[in-house]
């Protein structure tokens, strides 16, 4: 027997529906009248298919009165039934596709291994290596689907295999930088990727959609496609920070107006998406890892923030000693350059006046020497990457503020005094500077390790190999120190997949 589904069937079966679906009080007392009696029929056998073998639509009719069947139940059946065969039709199309691919591929293979000269064969077999990648693209695009369908619950090994060669090989090819996956071509790999990954990694999949759902507002298809991306493909020891701390705190607010932070107390990363997402100054979507590195600086912490605590609390000792080695260095050479004798007591006596905050030891002279010096490292401090671009709202390109987070660091020793154009600042002019230090005790709030953290760990995850070489040049000691500190969190984080 064939099951039809044409539009023929669907009206045959909306009139026998309008046969016998009662209208009005009477005619429903009669239709449950005529139920009971379906019912006796059904109980003894007589409301069979084998029974109105030779009156089909009867037998509609009776199933249609018996069940109540409306116009809506059919229709809804019938859309089913198309949507089905619209996705068969396309899985079936794909392994179509999918075996011509496979079949040129392997008249190509006999192409190559038919050719004598050794340069020649060398040569088809390099290119006939790279054309691989378009044959397991279009069987992961039949996996992918199918297991998005549920007709895959589980991949198999090969599967898995597959997937896992495929994405470290088109990862590669892509890089990290996820500005320049611009054009639907690209952008369309790229999401391809993540969905492969996703599909890998169930659990981080849905910690991702856990982290965009607590939002209080939409983050943009696009934004989440690069964020993942960004995270699937980072190294470690950050990738496994990240991932294995994925749900342990969520998004607050995304509609901030020129500032982003963490807040412990509700343990959420709040942001101001137009500058901390795409069209971030520091590199696409450095401040959101930057945020989330301070999540995860909190989550690995017993007691605060994990940074502040580590190594017996020595972390603020090693940047501090980073900073004032350099800060003591561009002294030593600025008296050289232009001559000056006695530099060690000029020298003594900035260095205090610096950690002091104001220039109260120092004279007339002394203090121009003083300005010049500060002058010269803010320059240095707020340069623009050459080569390392973000794209700002207005579309316009623009190098990223690579030194970003040495100036931030240098100012949370120096309390502001020595810094770049990038860094905390009070709310107002009239308003002292508490984030670094407390102005009455003069102690350290631990925002200076908690800060180095985050920028260490942003410009990490995101691949931005020529900030994290800044950092290195002006925090050498404090480098390999958070270095060492990072695989030990990674040690101690637990993953999320159990």
């Amino acid at each position: 027997m064939i099951r039809d589904f044409t539009q023929e069937a669907k009206d045959l079966l909306h009139g026998h529906v309008d046969a016998v679906n009662p209208e009005g009080a009477w005619e429903y007392i009669k239709d449950v009248l005529g139920d009971l009696g379906l019912d006796v029929l059904e109980w003894i056998g007589a409301l069979s298919l084998d029974a109105y073998i030779d009156d089909i639509d009867g037998y509609h009719n009776k199933i249609i009165d018996k069940n109540n069947v409306s116009r809506e139940q059919i229709d809804k059946i019938f859309q089913d039934v198309e949507e089905t065969d619209s996705r068969f039709a396309g899985r079936l199309g794909e392994i179509a596709e999918c075996i011509a691919v496979q079949v040129q591929y392997v008249n190509r293979m006999a192409e190559v291994f038919s050719i004598k000269n050794p340069v020649a064969f060398s040569t088809a077999a390099y290119l006939l290596k790279g054309s691989i990648g378009d044959v397991q693209e279009k069987e992961l695009r039949i996996i992918l689907g199918c297991y998005r369908e549920g007709e895959i619950t589980k991949l198999s090994e090969r599967q898995r295999e597959l997937a896992v060669c495929y994405v470290e090989s088109q990862s590669r090819k892509l890089g990290r930088d996820v500005t320049l996956l611009e054009g639907d071509e690209k952008k369309q790999e790229q999401m391809f990727v993540v969905d492969l990954y996703r599909m890998l990694e169930p659990g981080t999949a849905e910690g991702f959609d856990s982290l965009f759902g607590s939002a209080d507002g939409e983050i943009e298809e696009f934004d989440r496609y690069n964020i993942m991306y960004i995270a699937y493909t980072s190294e470690e020891p950050f990738h496994s920070l990240f991932f294995n701390t994925l749900g342990s705190y969520t998004i607050g607010s995304v509609g901030l107006s020129g500032t982003s932070y963490f807040s412990s107390g509700d343990n959420t990363i709040n942001f101001d998406v137009s500058s901390a997402f795409y069209h971030c100054p520091k590199g696409a979507y450095n401040t959101f890892f930057h945020e989330c590195g301070h999540a995860i600086d909190y989550q690995m912490g017993e007691d605060g923030f994990y940074s502040v605590g580590y190594d017996g609390g020595a972390n603020y000792g090693i940047i501090y000693n980073d900073v004032y080695s350099y800060i003591g260095e561009q002294i030593d050479a600025y008296g050289e350059s232009n001559g000056i004798k006695n530099m060690a007591e000029l020298k003594s006596k900035i260095l205090a006046s610096i950690r002091r905050g104001d220039t109260f030891l120092l004279n007339t002279e002394q203090k121009i020497k003083y300005d010049i010096i500060k002058k010269q490292i803010y320059t240095e401090f707020s340069r623009i990457s050459g080569s390392h671009k973000y794209k700002t709202e207005t579309g316009r390109l623009a190098g990223t503020m690579m030194l970003a987070g040495v100036s931030d660091v240098y100012g949370g020793i120096t309390n502001n005094v020595v810094m770049g154009n990038r860094g905390h600042f009070p709310s107002s002019d009239t308003e002292p500077l508490t984030y670094w230090y407390n102005p009455e005790s003069g102690e350290k709030t631990g925002a200076q390790e908690k800060e180095m953290w985050a920028h260490y760990f942003s410009f990490s995850i995101c691949g931005d190999e020529e900030a994290v070489g800044e950092m290195e040049k002006y925090l050498p000691e404090t480098m390999e120190q958070y270095g060492r500190m990072a695989e030990d969190m990674k040690e101690g984080a637990g993953g999320i997949d159990g």
